[in-house]
């Protein structure tokens, strides 16, 4: 009677030690080798997800591109000869409606007798420049989702010791951010639509 007891003890605890033991292609023991050993996988981007990481890029492109524009300007203003004239700052700056639109400009006030449009200087917002510079850029507006890309950055225009508030609005040319228009915002003075009204009078 005690062998047999004991003949059954050891049947129970050898079935004891199989229970949590998988056999050969189970898929308990898979799933342990994949915890330990993780899964190979590939980021596969969606479509939302490259939208927002060229929103991002362009974003911040945006805000660079306008900060180069008005170092640009300050080293034009500060007599340092990089930058001769506004022309010089409109064909590296300016995209290519804006440029067409100064130059029928002084096409037009070629053949007239007064003083013409430009009384004051767009970049500087004034007919003088003293310590020109730019402060408090942000951008206020993108769109990536029409031809051509479009932005518009407030800044402050700092020049003769005045303040003026300035948006400029800028579109994506040639691969890369050009002003499309400046608006002095103290005044509600939009250079371009300005420009116009002047060209169609």
């Amino acid at each position: 009677m005690k062998k047999l007891f004991v003949a059954l003890t050891a049947l129970a605890l050898m079935a004891c030690g199989n229970v949590n033991k998988p056999a050969d292609g189970d898929p308990a023991e898979q799933d342990s080798d994949f915890m330990l050993d993780g899964p190979s996988m590939e980021y596969n981007p969606t479509e939302h997800d490259l939208k927002m990481n060229e929103l991002a890029v362009q974003q911040k492109a945006v805000v660079e591109k306008t900060k180069e524009i008005y170092d640009a300007v300050k080293k034009a203003y500060s007599n340092t000869g990089e930058y001769g004239t506004d022309t010089d700052l409109d064909a590296d700056y300016c995209s290519n409606d804006w440029r067409a639109s100064v130059d029928a400009i002084h096409q037009k006030d070629m053949t007239l007798d007064d003083m013409g449009f430009f009384c004051a200087d767009y970049w500087v917002m004034g007919q003088d420049a003293q310590d020109v510079h730019a402060t408090d850029i942000k951008l206020e507006k993108i769109i990536l989702d029409e031809e051509p890309w479009q932005a518009s950055v407030t800044l402050n225009l700092h020049n003769c010791g005045s303040t003026t508030p300035v948006r400029v609005d800028l579109v994506y040319e040639d691969n890369t951010w050009k002003v499309d228009d400046l608006t002095d915002l103290k005044n509600d003075f939009d250079w371009k639509q300005e420009m116009k009204d002047y060209l169609n009078k």
